[in-house]
């Protein structure tokens, strides 16, 4: 069977012959549709000679397994399943990213499909963390981030096909486990490089989007994270992924409903104030250009600023934080608060 399969991908993939193409992919999804396809595509997976294009097609067929025909499987094989993904993670953790977020993907649906006591004190979480520890620095870094950014975003999927209750339930597991997922996440600072801290503004952005606000341990907004977060604005590497944090960070400031302020949050509502307010040079000097650009001038001369040279993107997330941080914060504005009000009112 791992020979027709393969066969079938390089007809998918290589051929010039579009019927021929049309035919390997009807195959295919039949086959991805079939109970042998779990057997088939681990094996492929874990074969050392397998190219990438099997590899990324099979981490992509075992991840919808997971999602969507979990219940196929009996009960004695969901442990080697789990230890599956496991020793694929570590051999694809260095390399070929499209084949490691599949199986990241894969152990976060299998993870909503197990009750946290089948992964033991702690859940899936504090399962992986003893799992990745010991192991490869690089290939455990780069397999923990990209769990904890995915363990969040699939919270909520409906790509994965498990009952109601069981959804609920995997989302308050996840909540118990923000302060693990926090802890990780400032250790991983203490890597060097903008890939690394990028990774965890973005990892930070999606568990606050969970909690929702709540279950934050105390002193969090004194966090190295929130630093971390706030300091890459201020670097092109980090600013995109900052930015998606510093939103969050925002929101569990106040009560997402009604923008009704959260006392305990005051002191980082006015840090985040602070420091998005500081944005607005760059952003004026953005507009200035794009104004004698659209005019018909090239942005540049005396009337026009160039100490900033962001580009359109940049820009769209300046004026995203503008707008989430007036919305957000309408009633201290509204309320004169002396700590925010002031310095929101330009943006209203």
């Amino acid at each position: 069977m791992a020979e027709q399969v393969i066969t079938a991908i390089n007809a998918l993939y290589r051929s010039d012959n579009s019927s021929i193409k049309n035919d390997a992919d009807r195959w295919l999804d039949r086959w991805q549709s079939s109970p042998e396809a779990w057997t088939v595509a681990n094996a492929i997976l874990h074969d050392p000679s397998s190219e990438q294009e099997y590899s990324y097609f099979c981490a992509q067929t075992l991840k919808t397994k997971v999602q969507r025909d979990f219940e196929e499987l009996p009960p004695e094989a969901v442990p080697q399943l789990r230890d599956s993904l496991l020793q694929l993670l570590l051999r694809f953790g260095k390399g070929t990213p499209s084949v490691r977020t599949q199986l990241c993907l894969a152990m976060a649906a299998l993870a909503a499909h197990l009750p946290a006591a089948q992964w033991g004190e702690g859940g899936v979480l504090r399962w992986l963390m003893e799992r990745f520890s010991g192991q490869d620095p690089a290939v455990a870094m780069s397999c923990m981030l990209e769990l904890l950014t995915v363990l969040p975003q699939e919270a909520d999927s409906r790509k994965i096909s498990c009952r109601p209750e069981r959804r609920a339930a995997f989302q308050a597991e996840l909540r118990a486990a923000i302060p693990d997922a926090l802890n990780l996440l400032t250790s991983c600072l203490s890597q060097t490089g903008e890939t690394v801290r990028s990774q965890v503004s973005e990892s930070l952005g999606c568990w606050l989007k969970l909690s929702g606000g709540a279950g934050l341990p105390a002193g969090f907004a004194s966090s190295p994270l929130v630093a971390a977060a706030l300091d890459g604005l201020s670097v092109e590497g980090t600013f995109h992924a900052a930015v998606d944090a510093i939103v969050e960070l925002i929101w569990v400031t106040v009560d997402p409903h009604n923008s009704i302020p959260n006392p305990a949050m005051t002191d980082l509502a006015q840090h985040l104030v602070v420091k998005v307010m500081a944005l607005r040079p760059r952003f004026s000097v953005a507009l200035r250009k794009a104004i004698a650009e659209h005019e018909g001038r090239d942005g540049g001369g005396d009337d026009v600023d160039d100490e900033f040279d962001d580009d359109e993107e940049t820009v769209k997330g300046m004026a995203r934080l503008f707008c989430e941080m007036a919305e957000a914060y309408i009633q201290l504005v509204l309320a004169a608060t002396p700590e925010v009000g002031p310095c929101l009112a330009p943006t209203m």
